[in-house]
């Protein structure tokens, strides 16, 4: 079951409603990059699996507030903060997504979809870009961009076969009972194009009664003029056909056809296992590129508007869009049965619509009841059906062999589609759990099987039991909890109450016997049992008395519970599933004008993916999010590197993970500061630990000169056995100061301040926002062109990643690139280096700031500065870093060494400081440092370029310091 989220006075509201949840897969995700190709310009956008999504461009979806009926219209809407709205993000035309008057009509839902629009905006911005920024106007419940989806199937197996899975589905012996044609039952196959002309399909389409053919008029007023058979999102038609220049996307979407409503009982062909129920043919497919669905909410739309009993969804991806829920719960309303394919990734995280609420989910076995090697699994999953080796129609009135779970998809839908034929009266969930709730199980049908126990469904589809059995279906509709102290949050050491309301789908239940169970050995239930005496069809019931559970003290932040209700009446055995989680790992610093998620993994901003729910990124001024990532990265060295920023292929690396009583708390007030969080974690996730320990603390106030920053204070403690030297520190920041276009975004530095900043010199906001260092020792700051193919990037940038090489540089680098933009840029600030001994710790601190303008920034630095050392008078001497007793140069390392190497130097007292690289003939190739600088330790980086920024040759070059009256001159090596 997924699971919603809401406080409600000491409650904390859980909505289930269908199976399955991917919380680690909604909104945007972690990266983001353009590329261009035939149809235009597509932002890319990096999901947790390492799966690109695409978005169609310069197209929005937007769903207005307060009832908004905007229609369709050119120009002004008469409206005036509408027209502003319009007009500030260049949208050219706005059109209701449900079309047709009279079917709006007969709409009885809290969906309010008629207030959702589709959005076309001129101008180079991304779609993403565009939606982000919107989302944040009053105006707007939501804007999203428009995913594009692929297809779930699997290479073709060129051996030919027969129809084998209809008889493991025992498909004969339900025609027996009911045959599609004695009823109305309307499958929708929303896919890539059918081939309506093929013989074993003509028969059996869909016809649109209400519309005349050929006349060129609307005249049942849906919204599409002659669509007798369904319609054509791909060229804009009323034929539903596959298009010649996608013959892949057609073969796919005349084979799902098939498997569902192939003409039966003609003396040729395939016989489609629903016996001839009505096919309604929808093309969602891209116009031009196969593998590609682009219109498939609008393909969803249409089938709910127009008839549809069962819907069958053999594509996919792994983007959240509340978009897409909302029209899945307005097809769902209407009482229609989607069936949704789990993708074919041999994974248990389901993509969507897959995980969507409302929807059934079908994973692909083999005719032996195996679990397909390619198919996805998981608990979210409903049931399964064959999907390998599957012969059908195909297009070009063609045959042939398909396999993925977009092949039992529609086998599934089809048999739904029975049940509906037998049950005219039944809504589409009731006919869809009829179907599940008498499948076979399979979970202990192999060894392969008994290895992925309870994430396979329910069972296998049995079209048989499917119009014989008469069964309860009875799944938890609603949760809900009261913890200890009654603030909604699960913590160590608290006792829980849990309420479930449950509803029955199918036949009356008596004697109803409930047994709650967890996977977690951090919980255990007190109170694991219930009863209900009885339960008639379609009733919803609440449960007065809670299931109990404690949990225990050492449990650590962030732990999932995975609850499975057990449920039985007399022969009727079931179970369902919903999480809760123990103390999040994350929590909002809000007492001032600043408001930021902060974490105890290494984050900031955002736990895990940007717009997930999960955190609320950096507002200033209760403005909206500018902050896309951030993220803290620590090292010795370019092979000794813990952070949690993006990684090299724009993952991200989780080296930190929660250290024993390291729990997030946010606490109002603090013992010195107004508001107060801490979070203790360490390096055990690295692929080369430090073995350090790093307590992160915040201190906020709420007044001014106080109130537009919060201290960050981190004591790095090293555990291990040798001293750690060269040890850096420092905070990554990819800012969206403007995200309509932060292609006009600066990233800069103060040196006087120490700050790392970033504004926006196009029509965003004059907010300038950034982090400055506190402590005393050298600083490090690198601005980035994020785009890598910048002109003025030098190689850099993070769309591509974010390698181990690049946060090296910019941890130790020293000032070397010290503005970027204007661009989509990000920076990286960060002080050392450092030598920490065996179990000893240093202590560091940073200001995360924002002004109205760079004048307000920089009062806002000092006011930090001035609070740090009020703050930690009586800790400042021990937490200053040793100063060196001797100026000295260090060799350089690695050496010999290509492309970079480190140059590290040590001043005892404030110095005028000259770093230069000669080569052989006494020629100066590069200046690395020329400017005043303080005692400490410091680290420069040479990438082996002149100053003219071009690559030298390989071979001997000395590099020389000079601070005062201290000279001291080394060789080093470079090698091409």
């Amino acid at each position: 079951m997924r699971i919603r989220l809401c406080n409600l006075t000491g409650f904390l509201v859980v909505t289930l409603i269908s199976v399955g949840i991917n919380a680690s897969v909604l909104g945007f995700a972690a990266g983001k990059k353009t590329v261009k190709n035939s149809e235009g310009t597509f932002v890319y956008v990096y999901g947790n699996r390492n799966e690109i999504v695409k978005t169609i461009p310069n197209k929005l979806v937007i769903k207005f507030k307060d009832g908004l009926n905007l229609g369709k219209q050119l120009s002004s809407k008469g409206i005036t903060s509408v027209d502003n709205l319009l007009t500030s993000y260049n949208i050219i035309e706005l059109e209701q997504v449900i079309k047709g008057k009279q079917k709006l009509t007969t709409v009885k839902s809290n969906i309010q979809i008629e207030n959702i629009y589709y959005a076309s905006f001129v101008g180079e911005q991304s779609a993403i870009s565009v939606a982000k920024t919107m989302s944040k106007n009053s105006l707007v419940e939501y804007a999203e961009p428009l995913y594009i989806h692929h297809p779930y199937d699997a290479p073709n197996d060129p051996q030919f076969s027969q129809q084998k899975y209809l008889d493991v589905i025992k498909a004969q012996q339900a025609w027996d009972v009911v045959k599609g044609e004695l009823g109305n039952a309307v499958i929708a196959i929303v896919d890539g194009g059918t081939d309506l002309a093929h013989p074993d399909l003509a028969d059996n389409l869909w016809i649109n009664l209400d519309e005349i053919p050929n006349n060129g008029i609307d005249d049942d007023d849906n919204g599409f003029v002659d669509d007798v058979h369904g319609w054509n999102f791909a060229n804009n038609s009323n034929d539903p056909s596959g298009l010649p220049n996608t013959p892949e996307n057609a073969n796919h979407g005349t084979h799902t056809a098939g498997i569902a409503c192939a003409v039966t009982n003609n003396g040729a062909g395939v016989a489609g296992v629903s016996w001839n129920a009505s096919l309604m043919p929808i093309n969602i497919s891209s116009p031009t590129e196969d593998g590609l669905f682009m219109f498939g909410t609008q393909g969803i739309l249409y089938a709910a508007q127009n008839g549809a009993d069962v819907i069958s969804i053999s594509w996919g991806g792994s983007a959240f869009s509340r978009f897409e829920q909302d029209v899945i719960n307005f097809a769902t309303k209407r009482g229609v049965a989607i069936v949704a394919a789990a993708g074919n990734n041999n994974t248990s995280l389901l993509g969507f619509p897959a995980s969507y609420e409302n929807v059934t989910t079908v994973i692909a076995t083999y005719n032996n009841d195996f679990k397909a090697d390619f198919s996805n699994f998981g608990a979210k999953v409903d049931i399964a059906a064959p999907g390998v080796n599957i012969f059908n129609t195909l297009g070009n009135e063609n045959y042939g062999v398909l396999s993925g779970t977009s092949m039992s998809t529609p086998l599934v839908a089809g048999v739904v589609g029975l049940v509906k034929s037998q049950h005219p009266n039944w809504r589409g969930i009731q006919a869809s759990e009829q179907v599940r709730v008498t499948s076979d199980n399979i979970d202990r049908i192999s060894r392969s099987n008994r290895a992925f126990s309870n994430q396979l469904g329910r069972g296998r589809v049995n079209a048989f039991r499917a119009v014989t059995e008469t069964s309860p279906s009875i799944r938890i509709t609603n949760v809900q909890f009261k913890d200890s102290n009654g603030d909604g949050v699960i913590v160590p050491g608290e006792t829980v109450d849990v309420f479930l309301s449950l509803k029955n789908f199918l036949a009356p239940a008596s004697n109803v016997n409930l047994v709650l169970g967890d996977d977690n050995s951090y919980v255990y239930l007190t109170n694991a049992n219930a009863n209900l005496p009885s339960i008639n069809t379609m009733d919803r019931v609440s449960l007065t008395t809670p299931f109990t559970f404690n949990v225990l003290s050492s449990a650590p932040s962030g732990q999932l519970i995975n609850f499975t209700l057990e449920i039985s009446s007399g022969n009727y055995e079931d179970k369902d599933r919903f999480t809760l989680m123990i103390q999040p790992n994350f929590g909002t610093a809000s007492i001032n004008n600043i408001d930021v998620t902060v974490t105890n993994i290494g984050r900031l901003g955002f736990p895990d993916l940007a717009n997930s729910g999960n955190g609320i990124g950096f507002k200033f001024l209760n403005g909206p999010n500018l902050l896309f990532e951030g993220a803290l990265v620590t090292a010795t060295s370019v092979n000794e590197i813990s952070n949690a920023a993006r990684g090299s292929d724009s993952s991200f690396d989780k080296d930190f993970t929660v250290a024993r009583g390291g729990e997030l708390q946010v606490v109002t007030p603090g013992a010195i500061s107004d508001q107060e969080s801490i979070g203790i974690f360490k390096d055990t996730q690295s692929d080369n630990p430090m073995n350090i320990r790093i307590t992160q603390k915040t201190f906020a106030m709420n007044e001014s000169p106080n109130d537009d920053f919060i201290l960050f204070r981190y004591t790095v403690e090293n555990q291990g056995s040798s001293a750690l030297t060269n040890f850096h520190i420092g905070i990554f920041n990819d800012w969206d100061i403007d995200v309509r276009n932060y292609s006009t975004n600066v990233a800069a530095y103060d040196a006087l301040r120490r700050i790392g900043y970033a504004f926006d010199t196009g029509n965003g906001p004059d907010t300038h926002v950034g982090l400055s260092v506190l402590n005393e020792g050298g600083v490090s700051f690198r601005a980035i062109y994020n785009d890598e193919n910048h002109p003025e990037n030098s190689s850099w940038g993070v769309y591509d990643g974010f390698t181990d090489s690049e946060k090296w540089q910019a941890l130790s680098g020293g000032l070397e690139f010290t503005r970027a933009g204007p661009a989509d840029i990000s920076c990286l600030i960060a002080t050392g280096p450092f030598t920490i001994e065996p179990n000893s710790s240093i202590q560091l601190g940073f200001a995360l700031l924002a002004g109205t303008d760079l004048i307000d920034l920089q009062a806002n630095a000092d006011a930090a500065k001035i609070l740090w050392d009020e703050l930690f008078a009586d800790e400042v001497d021990e937490m200053k870093p040793k100063i060196p007793t001797e100026f000295s140069l260090k060799q350089n390392y690695p050496n010999p060494f290509n492309p970079t190497t480190s140059i590290q130097y040590e001043l005892s007292k404030l110095s005028n400081v000259e770093m230069t690289i000669y080569n052989m003939l006494g020629q100066i190739i590069r200046t690395l440092v020329k400017e005043r600088q303080s005692a400490g330790f410091y680290s420069m980086q040479w990438d082996g370029k002149n100053d003219a920024g071009e690559q030298v040759a390989s071979g001997v070059y000395l590099y020389r310091i000079k601070a005062g009256d201290f000279t001291q001159t080394r060789k080093m090596l470079l090698l091409r």
